[in-house]
């Protein structure tokens, strides 16, 4: 496991231990003493493998976009800092719902096109990704800078996968991303049906 999919790991459990349990409630010092205790049993080694190894099997690695998503959480949650826009978090999950989507119906083999293999460092794949990039987040820069710096991270390799898309998405930030969508969707169907209902 690479030091950046390791850091990943850690940024889950932290936001983990940040919304399920009562340590809101401390003051800073207690509440980061606390976060720093339980991450380091994270790493704490069970014969040849660190305890926060076994969630990482299961799971795999976290990508660069996920990663910057949690540590935003971290500091939103843990110190009230908000470095991230709403609405830049915002386009970020939309974007992973639908490219999520998009990719793995493309990559079940039910079509011609495996978008998924283009990651592997395809030259024009990577130009038409940048224009992309470009062209929808202009509006939003904060979620531009996300991208470009899983691109970056793609780069140097430091997730240790030669495909690009597992450093901008990964199942987890998909799941969640749907579940944000389908809560998102029932609200906004709540509402619209308060607001004709009976007067």
């Amino acid at each position: 496991m690479t030091i950046a999919a390791l850091t990943g790991h850690l940024l889950l459990l932290a936001v983990a231990l940040l919304f399920l349990l009562p340590i809101r409630r401390l003051s800073p010092l207690p509440r980061g003493v606390t976060l720093v205790v339980c991450i380091g049993i994270g790493l704490a080694r069970v014969g040849d493998l660190r305890l926060i190894g076994y969630p990482a099997g299961v799971l795999g690695d976290l990508s660069i976009t996920t990663q910057i998503l949690l540590a935003t959480a971290i500091l939103k949650r843990a110190a009230g800092v908000d470095v991230l826009p709403s609405a830049d978090r915002s386009f970020l999950l939309a974007a992973a719902a639908w490219t999520g989507l998009i990719l793995y119906v493309l990559s079940s083999g039910l079509t011609i096109l495996d978008l998924y293999s283009l990651g592997f460092g395809s030259g024009w794949f990577m130009v038409v990704l940048a224009m992309g990039i470009i062209a929808s987040t202009r509006d939003r820069p904060g979620a531009a800078l996300v991208i470009v710096l899983g691109v970056l991270a793609f780069d140097f390799g430091l997730l240790g996968s030669t495909n690009v898309w597992d450093y901008l998405l990964d199942p987890v930030l998909v799941l969640f991303s749907w579940g944000w969508t389908l809560a998102i969707m029932l609200t906004r169907l709540r509402s619209l049906q308060g607001s004709h209902g009976p007067r």
